[in-house]
């Protein structure tokens, strides 16, 4: 209580007019380049760069564009199915990286996440590979960019608010050459995406200079702990709810259910901090043996937009083991319909023998078997 005394009005009086500029601010930039060169440079513009509004944050400020167009035209000429061109890019480019990978655990985990982004939801494949490997980035601006171009200077409107591979059939109620266009452009977007990926490759593992040293000084080193992350029941990676860390395609890991209304996450190791996500809910830390560690605090939390949430660390900010990394509030998000469980994973798991769960041993929950 006391802390929503505290926060809310800052939230009211300062981020929420910041989100409101921010939000104002792309649509006047969108209105521009309407007016100036035409819709379908933002559509392309939009399919192609989605992914990087993702990483920031900031996809979400284009909804009450989008309901305003619903409400004033009846339909959308923009964003969703920029977005779903996107999407299914997204999912092109990994499927790329699934074609070309050997390694039986990448291709788990780029098929996974391929089918994930087919469905409209890409936060994995940004964040469990997109963040890591970078490329593919480029292969959503080409895929995703031809296709929004396509569908730009075809027309094609979206008659609601939909997007993904399930909302393709609502376009024949633009008609029928509505949808034919519709389809050519995700068609383009995922193929031309999967060339790129697939052409680009996959880039091999930078050797980290400091690592080198500490094996080169330290014959014994042959496994890193990973230690405690915060209070509460450690369980096994395949019984979290959200299928894609339980699938391990996302890394080897473990599941913490929390065990105090607000809980405190701790850095489970000492290392650099590569990651730390604008909602405050994920972040990434490297070892200097190159252990890349991934702590996401709830399942689909993305969505609270940093509510609940307090963080404590800044991205390439050097953290002791027990450091704390962020706090929030357990039981308001479980409140809100999300599950609260933390979730740790070893993104760069196929790069060791193994990566052992120690979950009855709260010191250390993890060993990463160099």
């Amino acid at each position: 209580a006391l802390s929503l005394v505290l926060t809310f009005p800052v939230i009211l009086v300062f981020f929420g007019p910041i989100g409101t500029l921010i939000g104002n601010g792309i649509s006047a930039f969108f209105d521009i380049l309407m007016n100036t060169i035409g819709n379908w440079i933002v559509v392309m513009l939009y399919a192609a760069f989605q992914p990087f509004l993702i990483v920031l944050g900031a996809a979400n400020f284009t909804y009450p564009i989008v309901l305003n167009f619903l409400g004033t035209l009846g339909y959308d000429p923009i964003i969703s199915h920029a977005a779903t061109i996107s999407d299914i890019a997204v999912c092109g480019a990994m499927a790329g990286y699934f074609l070309k990978s050997k390694k039986g655990q990448e291709r788990q985990m780029f098929g996974t996440v391929s089918f994930s982004a087919l469905m409209g939801i890409t936060e994995p494949a940004v964040f469990g590979v997109f963040v890591k490997y970078r490329r593919p980035f480029i292969a959503v601006i080409v895929g995703g960019g031809l296709g929004g171009l396509i569908a730009g200077l075809a027309g094609v409107k979206t008659m609601g608010f939909v997007w993904g591979l399930a909302a393709l059939p609502t376009y024949l109620a633009g008609g029928t050459s509505n949808f034919i266009w519709m389809l050519i452009s995700v068609i383009v977007g995922f193929t031309g995406a999967l060339a790129v990926a697939y052409g680009v490759g996959i880039p091999n593992k930078e050797t980290d200079e400091e690592a080198l040293e500490v094996f080169e000084n330290t014959s014994d080193l042959k496994q890193v702990g990973i230690g405690k992350i915060a209070e509460g029941k450690a369980i096994p990676l395949s019984e979290v709810s959200d299928k894609a860390f339980a699938s391990g395609a996302l890394g080897k890991g473990i599941g913490i259910l929390p065990s105090e209304a607000q809980e405190t996450v701790l850095s489970p190791v000492e290392g650099t901090v590569t990651v730390v996500f604008p909602t405050k809910h994920a972040y990434g830390i490297k070892t200097k043996t190159g252990v890349e560690i991934l702590i996401h605090i709830g399942v689909d939390t993305v969505n609270l937009d940093g509510k609940y949430f307090e963080s404590f660390i800044e991205q390439g900010q050097e953290v002791e083991k027990g450091d704390v990394l962020a706090k929030y509030q357990a039981d308001k998000v479980k409140e809100a319909g999300f599950d609260p469980v933390i979730i740790a994973v070893v993104t760069n798991s196929h790069d060791y023998l193994d990566v052992i769960s120690v979950s009855d041993n709260q010191d250390e929950l993890l060993t990463v078997i160099l």
